[in-house]
C-alpha cells in the first residue's frame, strides 16, 4: 500500500535531481534505472535483457527492444514476462544512446564485455534483485528525498509522470506492459 507521503514515485523535479545523482555516483546502474524510468517496466523485466547474440532483445539498428522473458532468481531466466505477454517497444534515439553509453563505458570486466546480457553482473551473469537497493537508498539520502523509494518505484514514477503528461492510457499501458486498466489504475 502506498500513502501520499510514502508513494514510491518521484516528481518530475524528483526524478531529475535523482537520475542526474545516481549517474553521478552509481554510474554502472544509471542506464538500468533509466530504460526503467521511461519504459516503466519491471526490473524483472530489465534484468534479464539481452543486448547482442541470438535472443537479442535490443534491436541497435531500429531501436526496438523486445521484453519477452523475466528474472527473479536462479541461473535461468523465465521464458516469458511475469503477465505472461511478449512485445515490443520502439525506444527514441535518446535511450538507445544511453544504453550505447552504457555498454561502451559501464561493462568494466571481461565477464560482462562477453555476456549477451545489457545489464551483466561484474561476473557477466544475472544482477541480483536487490541490485539497485543501495544505490538508491544512497541517492534518495544525498539529494534529501525525504521518502522511501525503490526500483519499482520507477514504474509508478512511469505511470505518474504519463497521467500528468496526459499520454493516453492505451498507449501508456502499451509501453509499460499493463494488461488492463485497472492494473495500471494500480500503479
Amino acid at each position: 500500500t502506498y500513502t501520499e507521503e510514502e508513494p514510491n514515485s518521484l516528481l518530475v523535479e524528483e526524478a531529475t535531481s535523482f537520475m542526474l545523482d545516481l549517474r553521478e555516483r552509481h554510474p554502472q546502474h544509471f542506464a538500468m534505472a533509466y530504460l526503467g524510468l521511461v519504459t516503466g517496466l519491471r526490473p524483472s523485466s530489465l534484468r534479464p535483457l539481452r543486448r547482442k547474440g541470438p535472443q537479442a532483445d535490443v534491436i541497435w539498428d531500429s531501436g526496438k527492444v523486445y521484453v519477452r522473458r523475466s528474472y527473479t532468481r536462479g541461473p535461468e531466466a523465465m521464458k516469458t514476462t511475469k503477465q505472461k505477454k511478449r512485445y515490443s517497444i520502439c525506444v527514441p534515439l535518446a535511450v538507445l544512446e544511453v544504453l550505447r553509453w552504457h555498454v561502451e563505458t559501464q561493462l568494466t570486466t571481461p565477464e560482462m564485455r562477453d555476456s549477451d546480457l545489457l545489464f551483466p553482473s561484474v561476473t557477466g551473469g544475472f544482477r541480483s534483485p536487490s541490485v539497485l537497493n543501495k544505490p538508491f537508498a544512497e541517492v534518495a539520502e544525498a539529494i534529501g528525498l525525504g521518502k522511501s523509494f525503490s526500483q519499482c518505484g520507477l514504474r509508478r514514477t512511469f505511470n505518474d509522470l504519463a497521467r500528468a503528461a496526459k499520454i493516453e492510457d492505451v498507449i501508456t499501458r502499451s509501453i509499460s506492459g499493463h494488461l488492463t486498466a485497472r492494473m495500471q489504475q494500480h500503479y
